[in-house]
């Protein structure tokens, strides 16, 4: 997803999940949060996110906690990477010897 559509995604996701959860009577954020964030860090492993250059290419306990703590950035920022590997558009790390891959 391209950076720019990401961010109203996510404010939309937040508003909706807000709304939701003052109809029903219980806090769905906190669920929203957790289940995006294991989401993130299940789909980091599996589309080998480490390997590409970018400011959010950790490991996916790391890619957990960053939602939990900054879902509002970290969601966009990670769709937008995601979109750009899925595309072949990510630029790879160098790998030097003795650097695991």
């Amino acid at each position: 997803m391209k950076w720019y559509l990401g961010i109203p995604l996510a404010v939309a996701i937040a508003i909706i999940t807000i709304l939701i959860s003052g109809t029903i009577g219980f806090n769905l954020v906190a669920i929203m949060v957790i289940a995006t964030g294991i989401w993130a860090a299940i789909d980091s492993n599996n589309i080998e996110l480490r390997k590409y250059k970018s400011g959010i290419s950790y490991r996916p306990v790391v890619i957990f906690f960053l939602f939990i703590l900054l879902w509002i950035a970290a969601f966009p920022w990670y769709l937008h990477i995601r979109y750009k590997i899925k595309n072949g558009l990510a630029e790879l790390k160098e790998v030097s010897a003795g650097m695991e891959a």
